[in-house]
Order: structure tokens, then C-alpha cells, then sequence
């Protein structure tokens, strides 16, 4: 996969408050820069009884030229 979790403490997760684990791509593949947009980073929340799975902030979307 083009992740890597990062050990750097996320942001509190919406729902549970808890804080989330951070995750962004290894690296810049062609197939990232043929996608409109993107996200350079998210945040995943590892809580079992939480219903977020994912956080997609909108400071870390990525908009490719066309």
C-alpha cells in the first residue's frame, strides 16, 4: 500500500474525542496525479465502537492542474 502511519499525535476524532491515528502517502504516484483531487493526509479512528473510520480534513486536499 501507498501509506505510511505517521508517529506524530492526530487531531481528536469527531465522535469519541479520542485521538486519531495520522496516515499520508509514501510517495507521489502517477495514478495520485491523474486524480482531480486528492488527499495528502488523513486521520483514522482506531476506537472499536466509534462509527468514524475516516478523516479527510479539507487542509490536507490536494487539487492536480488539469
Amino acid at each position: 500500500m501507498n501509506r505510511k502511519r505517521l508517529d506524530i499525535p492526530g487531531a481528536s476524532c469527531p465522535r469519541c474525542k479520542l485521538a486519531m491515528t495520522v496516515f499520508e502517502h509514501r510517495e507521489m504516484t502517477a495514478e495520485l496525479l491523474r486524480q482531480p483531487v486528492y488527499y495528502s493526509r488523513w486521520y483514522r479512528c482506531d476506537n472499536p465502537s466509534c462509527k468514524t473510520t475516516q478523516v479527510m480534513p479539507p487542509e490536507f486536499k490536494v487539487r492536480n492542474a488539469a
